[in-house]
């Protein structure tokens, strides 16, 4: 049993170690930061596809999102969206058109007021 546990995790950290290595092929193509006052909202829902997603809680009354973009060659054939929709501050990043061939990861680190609750959605798998 042990040695299994031991094999399955030897394999699992040599597929997220071949995945690291081929996401770090693409360089980072552009840096956005994105600011919305949150003085009357109360929960960060987010949508994310491939990159990492970092959310930390602030004394602000803003929600700030640096996205730092990792692309092959440039293109503006992704999406990035930070809106208010209701109560909500609604984070959206990832590839538009997932039918493409030009691939996008975005790395996104969150600062949200220390009160608010989060809902993520992450399609990277």
């Amino acid at each position: 049993m042990l040695s299994t546990v031991k094999t399955l995790s030897l394999i699992a950290a040599g597929l997220l170690s071949a995945q690291t290595f081929a996401w770090g092929d693409m360089p980072l193509q552009e840096t956005k930061n994105l600011t919305l006052d949150a003085a009357s909202l109360s929960a960060l829902k987010v949508e994310a596809g491939s990159g990492f997603l970092h959310i930390t809680g602030s004394d602000s009354d803003e929600v700030t999102v640096k996205a730092e973009i990792y692309q092959e060659k440039p293109h503006d054939e992704y999406c990035l969206n930070l809106e208010a929709k209701g109560n909500n501050a609604a984070l959206s990043a990832g590839q538009c058109d997932y039918h493409t061939n030009k691939q996008t990861r975005i790395d996104l680190t969150v600062a949200i007021p220390r009160s608010f609750n989060v809902d993520v959605h992450d399609g990277s798998g």
